[in-house]
């Protein structure tokens, strides 16, 4: 996974809220995380609604 973000780091914007950096990514993972994350929103989506009721 270190070779597919060599730019990785986390860091606190003016805020106070945390963020996360990868820098420049290849297309092909950009495309697996941006999978990764749709999937994880789509878990937490269904979770609260489970919550809810």
């Amino acid at each position: 996974m270190g070779l597919d973000f060599p730019a990785l780091n986390d860091a606190i914007d003016r805020d106070g809220s945390p963020v996360v950096r990868i820098g420049v990514v290849r297309p092909a993972i950009a495309d697996r995380l941006a999978a990764l994350v749709r999937g994880a929103a789509t878990t937490v989506s269904q979770t609260e609604e489970d919550n809810d009721r």
